[in-house]
């Protein structure tokens, strides 16, 4: 469980033991707990999010960035998502964990000049990360359809992580976001849930 601190430590005891020492660092572990309104939500639901989509982060960070510029030429490439670009109802766990990534990753660029560190900002991606979700066969078509292959995600990460890159952005949808956001930063979050909401499918339900 990388949302665990001790075992981020445990894990820096082994690599210490092995006398091994990364080259590379990439930050992707996510889960996207069911849309519902932060009336319904508990502390504890948030604390878990937070923990696996940003705390993980912080912890691999403190643990492997002093490995890592031992090396003087290392990679870190943190994974972040499109909800940090602009948010909608629904999902104010995921958004705001996800938004923490960004930022924490932001500043890191800023203190660490020499390191190659990227933000990486996916939209819909083909994973199992929908699993929690209740969707019905409609739903499961236009996500299907939208979706771009982790392969294909992956790929175009790490190609302009290696150039330098330090901010990418994925996918169509993301893209749309990003620019919705910066036109209309107000009224885009609100749009975008009520788009999701006329939909009718039941993964929108509690939005």
């Amino acid at each position: 469980d990388v949302g665990v601190k001790e075992n981020w430590q445990k894990f820096y005891s082994y690599l210490k033991n092995e006398n091994i020492i990364p080259d590379i660092l990439i930050n992707c572990a996510g889960v996207l707990p069911p849309f519902k309104k932060v009336k319904d939500t508990t502390v504890e639901e948030f604390e878990k999010v937070l923990n696996t989509n940003f705390l993980s982060q912080v912890y691999s960070i403190n643990v492997l960035l002093p490995i890592i510029k031992s090396k003087g030429d290392g990679l870190i490439i943190n994974v972040s998502s499109s909800s940090s670009l602009c948010t909608f109802g629904g999902i104010s766990m995921y958004s705001a964990s996800k938004s923490a990534s960004s930022f924490f990753t932001q500043s890191l660029i800023c203190e660490e000049p020499t390191l190659k560190i990227s933000l990486a900002l996916p939209g819909t991606t083909k994973t199992d990360i929908f699993n929690n979700q209740k969707t019905d066969e409609k739903a499961k078509d236009v996500i299907d359809k939208i979706a771009l292959s982790p392969y294909k995600v992956a790929k175009t990460i790490l190609k302009k992580a290696r150039k330098g890159k330090k901010r990418i952005i994925v996918g169509f949808d993301a893209k749309l976001m990003n620019f919705l956001y910066k036109v209309f930063p107000t009224l885009a979050p609100k749009i975008i849930t009520k788009f999701l909401k006329n939909t009718k499918y039941k993964i929108f339900d509690n939005m």
